[in-house]
């Protein structure tokens, strides 16, 4: 039987507020799903788990502000986040031996600094011929930390990096670009089992 219903939406909000050159304040909502994998809903491996096609992806509507201070070349950030991730897929008991996966009804999570402890960015660019400019930019985020839903503790998030492409040309007041989002197709996670999307071309178009 097919999987339960694959439609779900996302979306970001954010905003911010100079307090001068050298602080500013921030916050931010959003939305995000993760539709089950197949192995999730049909695993049968040994014999332990039991298929459940009914799994529904799982959402997390997640809400941060925050304040940043420059300090010479120091930064100062804090950052206060409360995350609510509803329907999260965890393994349960099946009553004869065996396992499955089932969608439990919520786990919220509310802290501050859930960033990164080490995050960082190198960005280039290069003009060519014809009004041609090139963009390239990798950035790194250290380990955190974050409560995994079915084991009901804090587990560690490697450190990953991401790179990304450009190339644009400007042309009557306008800037059109083709983008390569996150070139290397690396699994980036915010959130246990909620990954940054994954290689992703992206065309623009920009006034001004």
């Amino acid at each position: 039987p097919p999987l339960g219903a694959l439609r779900d939406w996302g979306a970001r909000l954010g905003a911010t507020a100079s307090l001068g050159a050298e602080a500013s304040l921030h916050a931010g909502v959003s939305r995000r799903a993760r539709f089950p994998s197949l192995r999730e809903a049909y695993s049968g491996a040994l014999g332990r788990f039991e298929p459940n096609p009914a799994l529904r992806p799982e959402t997390l509507l997640a809400a941060e502000a925050g304040a940043t201070a420059q300090l010479g070349a120091l930064q100062l950030q804090a950052v206060g986040f409360h995350h609510r991730l509803r329907d999260a897929i965890v393994r349960a008991a099946a009553g004869d031996g065996r396992f499955r996966r089932e969608n439990r009804d919520e786990v919220r999570s509310t802290g501050a600094e859930y960033q990164p402890a080490l995050a960082g960015a190198v960005d280039g660019s290069t003009a060519f011929p014809l009004g041609l400019r090139a963009e390239a930019g990798v950035r790194f985020q250290g380990r955190q930390w974050c409560v995994h839903p079915e084991l009901g503790r804090e587990v560690a998030l490697a450190a990953t990096a991401r790179a990304d492409l450009r190339l644009s040309r400007a042309w009557r007041g306008f800037r059109a670009g083709l983008a390569l989002d996150n070139a290397a197709d690396a699994a980036v996670y915010d959130q246990c089992g909620l990954p940054q999307p994954g290689r992703t071309l992206r065309l623009e178009l920009r006034a001004g």
